[in-house]
Parts: C-alpha cells; sequence; structure tokens
C-alpha cells in the first residue's frame, strides 16, 4: 500500500514501506511538525492582488511550504489592498505578523472560506486558528472580564508602577513607588507633587463648560467677573471693571479698551510704535488730527484733503528748516492754486493755475525739453501771434498776397549758420538771376510734380536712341488707368501707319491678375484668331475642339496618354468615315465597335488577357498552331453554355472533362456514362444482346457470390415477409415463405414439424 499524507504534507507511511529511506522521511516528518507548531518565516506578498500560501506534501523546504509554519511575517510594500490564502482543510494554529509597509488593508483567510482583516493602519500581530474551513480570530487583544479581587495590577519591570483598587469605588495609580492619581465616583485627582497635563478638557455635561478655580470654561470663552489674564500683577489685562479693558506693563495701566474707543490711560502718555520698531501699514476711515506729520519718505495713494475753515490751505515745502515753496489755493483769487517761493500766496511771484486750466506765469518760461505739446499739434503747422496770443495755423490758412512788393519780404534758413531769416523779394530775384540758378529743367536732378502733367498735345520724347524708362520704386507698378475705356497701350509700325493696342479687360469682367511673357528666346504670342504652329507646349487639361493636320499626328508622351471622353465615346475615323468605335458601357466596360471585323494583331505572337494587372489567360502561335492556355497556376480552362451552364472542363492535370450528356459523335449524343463506357476496356467477343442483358443485372458482388456456392453462413430469423429464390420453370423467381408454408402444407406436411420443414427445404 502506497503512502499518503497528511493536510500539513506529513507522509503516513504504509508497514513495510519504504526500506532503506524510512529514517530520511521520518526526518523529513518531524522537521514539517517542528516547523508547524515553532516555525518562522516571512513571506513577501502580491501587492493589491492574492497570494496563495502552500504546502508540498513530504518536503520541508521553508520556500514551497509557507502555509505550514506557527509565525508568518507579511511583507513588502503594498499599493493596494491585498489577500493572503492557506489551504481550506488546515487545521492549525497561526500567529501571523503584518509587517508590510503602505497604508491599505490586508486579509488572511482559507481559500475558499473567511478570515481576518488588518486595517490600513494595524502593522500588528493577530493570534488566529483555521478550522478546515474558515480562519478564526482569537481576540486576545479583548481577554473579556477578569476579576483581580483587590490585587495590585503591576505594569513595569521594576514592580513599581501599579493599578491598585483595594479600597472600595476608588483605584489609585501608583507611579514609581508612590500613588500619584486617583479615582472616585465622578471625580479624577491628581494627589500633591501631581500635574495634570492635556492637550484638551472636555465638559461631562454637553453645554454645561468647564469651571476651574472660579473661572468658567465653555464654548470658546473664558468668564470671571473679576477675570484677570497676566504674567504677574504688574504685566496683565484686567477685566474686572464692566465695559472696560484695561492692559497694564511695568506696574501701570498703559491703554483702555472702552465701547468704541483704544485710547491710553493717561494722556499723552502712550506712543503708537517707536524710532526702532515702526507698525506696517495703518488704515483709517474718517479723521486723524495731529499735531504734527514726519515721514521718513511716504507715499499717498489716493486722496490728501487739506481743509481749513478760513484762510489758505497750503502745503509747505521746507528743506532742513528753510521755508522753500508755499502750494496753496488763494481763495481770495476766484479759488486759483499757486505755487511760489517763499511768504504767502498773496504776494511775489510764482505760478498760477486757475479753474479753467490756465496757467499764468509771473517770470519767464523755460523749456529744457526740445517738444512743447499742445491741443493742435498737426504736422506742419506755424505758431502765428494774433496780438494776444500764440496759435497753431497751417501756412495755406495765412492771408494771401496777391502781389509781391519790393518790400516784402520771405523767410529762409541761413545755411552758413544764421539761423532763419528773412529775404527781401529783390534778394531773390537776385539771387536766381546768378550763374548758380536753374536755367534749365534738367538742371533738377530730382524734380516733383506737384499735380497732374499735362501733354497739352505734345510727346515725352529722347534723342541719341536713347530709352524711355519708367522705374517704379521697389513693388511699384506703371499703371495706365482708364476713363471710359480700359485702360490701354498702342504699339505703333515704325512709321506710325499702323498700331497694335494692349488692353485691360473691361470692368464687367472683374478680373485683377498677372499676364507674364513668354520666356527663353525671342518669340511671337499665340493669338485666338491667327493660324499659327506650336512646338514643344505642354498643355495642361486643354479643351480641344478638333484636331485636323494636313500630315501624320504622333502623340507621344514619357509616361501614359491617357484619353478622356465624358460623351463615352472614343472614335477612330478614316476620311470622315468612322473605322472603329470605342463605346464606354458604363463606369467599367468598354465595347469595340467596327463596321467590319476587328482584327488583332501582334507581332510577339501573344494575346495576352489580364484582370487587375494579374495575367490569367494567353493565346499564342506556335508555327501558325494556335496555343490556348490559362496562365495561372492550378486553374482550369472552362466551357459554358450562354446561360452559364458548364459544358467541358480541360483541367490543371490535363483531363478533358466533359459533363454527363453533353458528348455527342456526329450529332448522335453518348448516353453511356464513363463507368458504363469502361466496361468495354479489355471486353471482346461481346454483341449488343450480351450487353443489354448485362446491364439489366443489377446484384453486388455479395449476392452473385452467394449464388455461386459461398458456404458462409449468417444466423437469421426468419419471418413470412422473407423470400426464398426458386426455378419456376427456367425462371428464376423470389418466393415468399407464406407460400412456402402453403405449399408445405398442401403436400401434407406440417409447419410445426422442423425436421419435416427441413427435409422439405432440401
Amino acid at each position: 500500500m502506497a503512502s499518503s499524507f497528511s493536510d500539513l504534507g506529513i507522509e503516513l507511511m504504509a508497514t513495510g514501506e519504504n526500506a532503506g529511506t524510512w529514517g530520511t522521511k521520518t526526518n523529513t516528518n518531524l522537521q514539517i511538525v517542528e516547523k508547524s507548531i515553532a516555525g518562522y518565516v516571512e513571506k513577501a506578498i502580491t501587492s493589491g492582488g492574492t497570494t496563495a500560501l502552500t504546502i508540498t506534501d513530504g518536503d520541508a523546504t521553508e520556500s514551497t511550504s509557507v502555509a505550514r509554519h506557527a509565525v508568518i511575517k507579511l511583507t513588502g510594500t503594498i499599493t493596494g489592498n491585498s489577500i493572503v490564502t492557506v489551504p481550506d482543510s488546515i487545521e492549525k494554529v497561526y500567529i501571523v505578523v503584518n509587517g508590510t509597509s503602505g497604508a491599505y488593508t490586508v486579509q488572511f483567510k482559507t481559500a475558499s472560506g473567511t478570515g481576518v482583516t488588518f486595517g490600513a493602519s494595524d502593522k500588528g500581530t493577530k493570534l488566529v486558528f483555521s478550522d478546515g474551513t474558515n480562519i478564526v480570530d482569537t481576540a486576545t487583544g479583548n481577554v473579556g472580564t477578569y476579576d483581580l479581587n483587590g490585587e495590585t495590577l503591576i505594569l513595569d519591570a521594576d514592580q513599581d508602577t501599579n493599578i491598585t483598587a483595594d479600597t472600595d469605588d476608588q483605584i489609585d495609580i501608583a507611579i514609581a513607588g508612590a500613588d500619584d492619581f486617583q479615582f472616585t465616583a465622578n471625580t479624577f485627582t491628581a494627589l500633591s507633587g501631581s500635574t495634570i497635563a492635556t492637550n484638551t478638557i472636555a465638559e461631562t455635561t454637553s453645554g454645561s463648560g468647564v469651571t476651574i478655580d472660579g473661572t468658567l470654561v465653555k464654548d470658546g470663552a473664558i468668564t470671571n467677573t473679576s477675570l484677570v489674564v497676566g504674567r504677574d500683577a504688574d504685566n496683565d489685562i484686567d477685566f474686572a471693571t464692566d465695559n472696560n479693558i484695561l492692559f497694564r506693563a511695568s506696574g501701570a495701566d498703559q491703554i483702555k479698551l472702552v465701547d468704541g474707543a483704544l485710547a491710553p490711560v493717561t494722556d499723552n502718555d502712550v506712543d503708537l510704535g517707536t524710532s526702532s520698531l515702526e507698525f506696517k501699514d495703518a488704515f483709517f476711515d474718517g479723521t486723524i488730527n495731529a499735531d504734527a506729520l514726519a515721514a521718513d519718505s511716504a507715499t499717498l495713494a489716493g486722496t490728501l484733503e487739506i481743509d481749513v475753515a478760513s484762510g489758505d490751505p497750503t502745503i509747505i515745502l521746507d528743506t532742513q528748516g528753510a521755508d522753500k515753496f508755499h502750494i496753496a489755493v488763494d481763495d481770495s483769487d476766484s479759488d486759483n492754486l499757486v505755487i511760489k517761493s517763499g511768504g504767502t500766496v498773496g504776494s511775489g511771484n510764482g505760478l498760477k493755475l486757475d479753474s479753467s486750466g490756465n496757467l499764468t506765469v509771473t517770470g519767464d518760461l523755460t523749456v529744457s525739453g526740445d517738444d512743447i505739446t499742445m491741443g493742435t499739434n498737426t504736422s506742419g503747422n506755424i505758431l502765428v501771434a494774433d496780438g494776444t496770443n500764440f496759435n497753431s495755423l497751417a501756412v495755406g490758412d495765412l492771408s494771401e498776397i496777391s502781389t509781391i512788393a519790393n518790400d516784402d519780404v520771405f523767410l529762409a534758413v541761413d545755411t552758413s549758420g544764421g539761423g532763419l531769416k528773412k529775404v527781401a523779394r529783390s534778394a531773390v530775384v537776385a539771387g536766381l538771376a546768378t550763374s548758380g540758378a536753374i536755367s534749365n529743367v534738367v538742371e533738377d536732378t530730382t524734380p516733383q510734380l506737384g499735380g497732374n502733367l499735362d501733354m497739352n498735345g505734345a510727346d515725352i520724347v529722347t534723342t541719341s536712341n536713347a530709352d524711355l524708362e519708367l522705374a517704379p520704386n521697389g513693388t511699384g507698378h506703371v499703371t495706365v488707368r482708364g476713363n471710359t475705356n480700359s485702360g490701354a497701350i498702342q504699339l505703333n509700325c515704325e512709321s506710325n501707319s499702323h498700331g497694335q493696342i494692349i488692353k485691360a479687360q473691361p470692368h464687367s469682367a472683374g478680373v485683377t491678375n498677372e499676364m507674364l511673357l513668354p520666356d527663353g528666346s525671342s518669340s511671337t504670342l499665340v493669338s485666338l484668331v491667327a493660324t499659327q504652329t506650336l512646338t514643344n507646349k505642354t498643355l495642361t487639361t486643354p479643351v480641344i475642339a478638333e484636331i485636323d493636320s494636313g500630315s501624320t499626328i504622333t502623340l507621344d508622351a514619357t509616361t501614359d496618354i491617357i484619353l478622356d471622353a465624358d460623351g463615352a465615346n472614343i472614335t477612330l475615323k478614316d476620311g470622315g468615315t468612322t473605322v472603329l468605335d470605342f463605346v464606354l458601357n458604363g463606369a467599367t466596360d468598354v465595347t469595340l465597335d467596327a463596321p467590319g471585323d476587328i482584327k488583332l494583331d501582334a507581332d510577339g505572337g501573344d494575346f495576352n488577357f489580364l484582370d487587375g494587372g494579374t495575367e490569367i489567360l494567353r493565346i499564342s502561335n506556335s508555327s501558325s498552331d494556335v496555343i490556348i492556355r490559362p496562365v495561372v497556376d492550378a486553374k482550369d480552362l472552362i466551357f459554358q453554355q450562354a446561360d452559364g451552364t458548364e459544358v467541358a472542363r480541360i483541367e490543371d492535370n490535363a483531363t478533358f472533362n466533359v459533363v454527363t450528356g453533353k458528348l455527342a459523335i456526329n450529332g448522335t449524343a453518348i448516353t453511356s456514362t464513363a463507368a458504363e463506357l469502361n466496361l468495354l476496356d479489355g471486353v471482346s467477343g461481346l454483341v449488343q444482346a450480351d450487353l443489354t442483358k448485362l446491364a439489366a443485372v443489377d446484384a453486388t458482388a455479395t449476392e452473385l457470390n452467394i449464388m455461386d456456392g459461398d458456404t458462409s453462413a449468417t444466423s437469421t430469423t426468419l419471418a413470412d415477409a422473407d423470400r426464398l429464390v426458386t426455378n419456376d420453370a427456367g425462371t428464376m423467381k423470389q418466393v415468399a415463405l407464406t407460400d412456402v408454408k402453403t405449399y408445405l402444407s398442401s403436400a401434407g406436411f406440417s409447419t410445426d414439424d422442423p425436421t419435416a420443414l427441413a427435409i422439405a427445404l432440401g
């Protein structure tokens, strides 16, 4: 009998088995037992998945039988809730340590049952056992009720820290050998020399608060009719007076907070900040009353209002104690803003800005910059005084002099460094008459027109065969403008007796485009009406009504020649008579239609038929013999009727296969099957009558062999419907057994006598 194994994998050996290895197997079994009751193993588990702990029968290897060990520490970093299973049938105790890292749960269970779960933050140890179905928690962390009966519960190693309940309704806690704390009904007492340190003191009844030495702590508030909070009697905050909070420092009352005001206790006694400790920002919604304002460097954001009951509201700018500038509103002078140096605003010189925005300068105005910006700054204007003001005027807006008198003057710039000066009319005239004056237009190297140039019936001509050049700047161009007609340029012959006009399309055509002249050597433009010859021209998608040539037309392309006829016909003619039509039937078919025959002449000797680029049939010339063959390997040549019915097939194996009933010789159909014809293969001496008789025989070979003296027999139960074969006066017939029984009865044989029946049947 072969060995069997327990649930823990211990080999249970049969009597007389394992001779020579029994000791080794026994040692293995003892190791298995040892690991089951005292073995420790660590196992890294699968993060976010299931780790199956297994047991290998008869094998004490730790890594292959983790589920056998008494203490199992689960390790590894997990990033998801994980499951660890042991086999269902095990019955044993486990100590499971959750040594994983990662805030996720770990469940320890049987493969098919339930188990225990370590919480996401539970990295502790559980004592569990498997009952063969589920993992059960022993709940050793909850020992239930235990009666110490007044005895002392010692908590530390040197036995000087303990809890005692030897007095009824009282618990004493001793630390380091002395009683420190005591619990009685509704009271926790810190004994002499002990302190309660806590972050939170909670009220025992909701809404009641906590009272400490007559002071109520409730809902976040501390209240006492004589509450004083501070470091000592000289430094505190005193709430003893109703509606009055008093701040005390250095033994003296400093500041008090009363209804609507934060004030010093003594007038002019407390500073707000110091020279070295300043406040950052101050926000006031009201009036600041101060004897003086001093600022190291201050920026005013918003509005500063200076309002005085009488007199002139003034800002005085001092420099090191010296009175320098006054900025004030002169209340006595129509509320003008006055800036002046020293003294009051009513005396001395200064600047005055009135309510209309006018600025009056008592002294001189010096502009250090290059620009004076005015309300009107039109380009090209000049400043002209009208007796009261300077105004910005265009030169064209000045009064015009109809006749220049000798004493009239011009303004001119003295290029020798004299600046802007006046020039008398006589000096201008004299200057134009000198040798340096312009006596001919050609002397003006940069002439400019101030208006349109009227030719007045004359021409612009050149001399000495010089060119007449128009040179627009940059991307500019020469424009021949239209008037009542489109813009046009006429090019005359050398005698000016004939002219050709280049003319723009009319406005109604609505075109704006460019026409490039042909490149290459000298040439002639193509005309719509003239008869011309084009050589080496590329026509892209041309529309040609007719190509008529007195000689041969050659179409020669480096790639394909494509004829695209939207009318669906491509016709070839000879002398105007159609000789061949390519008729496009739909999107795919093409019909070749000729008044006579269509002859295919291939000097290469082959006609190739392709489908989608693949050749499928070839008709070839072989010394004037015609060869017809399919080109694709393993394909047949099939002959069909008009309705698609197959008549014959030349198969790939060279068989000529004619469909039954489709073969005739000289008009006479051959109705014999191939099998019937094969009977004649090798037969001699037969006549038609013999074949007719032979064809009428439909007996099987087995049936004929029985008639030929076959002695093999088969056990068969005869029935009335079964038949026997007999010779009826020279004719072989089948006789039913009922006829045999009738005959035997008529002959005096009993059908119940088997011997008589056997004799009768021979």
